[in-house]
């Protein structure tokens, strides 16, 4: 009798091991797939570095808002909103969760790409090489 206890005990033991392996925590995070309505619409800068130090409430902040419409095309605006100065226009692509912008300022051209992390939140970070030497600028924006 105790050998038949012990041999089932053993075997729920077992079964309950193997139904929380396959129903173990997923990584869904990691699912996203972006689509051009996730692109579509309004993000503001909510955080910004250069060499992993913040700007955000700091002289050197400044508000910045990109308004991406469905034919492809982009403004960029100096504040919150889009009453505030355009300056700058473009176009963007969207390649798997790599989004391209390709902008025009003041007739001078320039490009970034960035990446889609979720439906509300992409983020750009680049190398820049400045007359002071290089550095590292992230931006952060967050869909409206």
């Amino acid at each position: 009798m105790k050998k038949q206890n012990l041999v089932w005990l053993f075997s729920l033991v077992a079964l309950l091991t193997f139904s929380f392996a396959f129903t173990s925590c997923s990584d869904d995070d990691d699912d996203f797939s972006a689509s051009s309505s996730d692109v579509v619409g309004s993000w503001l800068l909510t955080s910004e570095k250069e060499d992993g130090e913040e700007f955000k409430g700091t002289e050197d902040w400044e508000d910045d808002l990109f308004v991406f419409a469905s034919d492809g095309t982009l403004k960029e605006y100096y504040g919150t909103s889009t009453s505030a100065r355009c300056y700058a226009t473009g176009t963007w692509t969207l390649s798997g969760n790599t989004l391209t912008l390709t902008m025009s300022e003041d007739g001078d051209e320039y490009a970034y790409t960035a990446t889609l992390t979720s439906s509300t939140t992409f983020y750009i970070k680049e190398e820049v090489d400045a007359p002071d030497g290089k550095y590292v600028h992230e931006a952060v924006y967050t869909k409206q």
